[in-house]
Parts: C-alpha cells; structure tokens; sequence
C-alpha cells in the first residue's frame, strides 16, 4: 500500500488475498479467469488454464490494483 494505491495477489494454494482481507477464493481452476482472456483445457482429471499466446507454459497469479487509473500505470510502467 502506497498513498492512495493498493495492490495485492492471489495465493494460489488457498485462492484468498496474499495481504487483505479474506472474502470469496479465485482457485486455478476457476472459470472466472476466462473473462481475462484465458481459456481452460479439460484433461479428465483436471482442467488446465491456457494463455492465448503462451497455451500452458504459464502461471497464472492475479494481481489486483486499486486505485487512480493513471497512477496505476505509472506503476506497470516502471516494471515493464
């Protein structure tokens, strides 16, 4: 937390914040990622998360931000 901008990721063992407050779990094998672009493969076993450009080759940990839009990407900017 920095001023008016929060981060925070997603443990990928439990699904809850890394940092804030513990509210509904975002697991791997939530369908919800499929409205940030990625897709789910089913294995039979289990479904597999899939990247458009990278397929499985990938980890997906989500980060979320709050706050002002322009400082945000202030942010990215520096990290990307």
């Amino acid at each position: 937390r920095s001023g008016s901008v929060f981060c925070d990721f997603v443990d990928p063992r439990t699904g809850h914040l890394g940092n804030g407050p513990s509210g509904r779990a975002l697991l791997a094998g939530d369908r919800r990622y499929e409205h940030l672009g990625l897709q789910f493969k089913e294995l039979g076993c289990c479904p597999v998360l899939m990247h458009p450009e990278f397929g499985a080759c990938m980890v997906a940990v989500p980060v979320f931000f709050l706050g002002d839009p322009a400082a945000v990407q202030a942010i990215l900017d520096t990290i990307a």
